[in-house]
């Protein structure tokens, strides 16, 4: 491995790590980063972030709060679909024709966590652990309540039935 390799491995471990620590979503990951170190003094230092169809480029040295802005702001364009229903995760908003309504914050991140772990679903242990990071001892009750109103909710507002599925542990949504 050459010198400018080690570098870019160092680099995007570093950047895992701090996605990581700072709670940031994998799915808001870029799906590959290009850092460029010149040996020269006419071209600065990059590191480009590439998603689909764009490209984000960051001058080195660069502040965290500079990418993490740029995180939120690609973030606010996530659009996800349940069913007809349009998610938008980042302002909390479940769409469905002229009907928009907010969430709160539990029901925001359970559907979230249900929706973009659609195919291999989701822990209910992780999931009752990144809402509620901070309890000592595991409800189970307490997640199937919040689960069974968020459910209620969404029928109630959009006529719409969530189907979930349990199945070792793991919850699934069946779209």
């Amino acid at each position: 491995m050459n010198e400018s390799e080690s570098d870019r491995v160092f680099v995007m471990k570093t950047l895992d790590g701090l996605f990581h620590q700072m709670r940031i979503s994998p799915n808001l990951f870029p799906k590959s980063v290009k850092v460029n170190f010149y040996q020269s003094n006419y071209k600065q230092d990059t590191m480009c972030f590439y998603y689909d169809d764009t490209e984000k480029v960051f001058t080195l040295p660069v502040v965290i709060d500079e990418i993490l802005e740029y995180l939120k702001y690609y973030d606010s364009l996530n659009e996800l679909k349940l069913g007809p229903l349009f998610f938008y995760p980042s302002q909390q908003l479940l769409i469905y024709k002229d009907t928009r309504i907010s969430l709160r914050h539990t029901h925001n991140k359970i559907l979230y966590e249900i929706i973009t772990n659609k195919n291999e679903g989701i822990s209910k242990i992780i999931l009752y652990k990144s809402i509620w990071p901070n309890d000592a001892e595991i409800f189970m009750n307490k997640l199937d309540t919040h689960l069974t109103n968020l459910k209620n909710f969404i029928g109630d507002k959009f006529k719409y039935e969530i189907k979930l599925k349990t199945n070792k542990g793991r919850l699934t949504v069946i779209d």
